[in-house]
């Protein structure tokens, strides 16, 4: 992301629990999502604060492919 950046390109960057509840990952999406449009960004970059992966740290997209917000976001992407 840093490279993006020093290239010039708006990251939009989030760091949150990847154990929460459906509900409140969803809204952190959205809110990063207002947050890359207002900045006219088109990366999207969420990390996860460390531990908060269930069972295995390997797993994190587990939570990101379950999250609408992602989903719609990504399909809506095209060159």
């Amino acid at each position: 992301m840093n490279a993006l950046e020093t290239a010039g390109a708006r990251v939009s960057r989030g760091e949150w629990a990847n154990d929460l509840p459906k509900a409140e990952f969803e809204a952190r999406s959205r809110a990063l999502l207002r947050q890359a449009r207002a900045t006219r960004s088109h990366v999207l970059f969420t990390s996860y604060t460390a531990g908060t992966t269930p069972v295995n740290p390997d797993l994190s997209w587990a939570q990101t492919y379950e999250n609408d917000v992602v989903i719609d976001w990504l399909f809506a992407q095209s060159r």
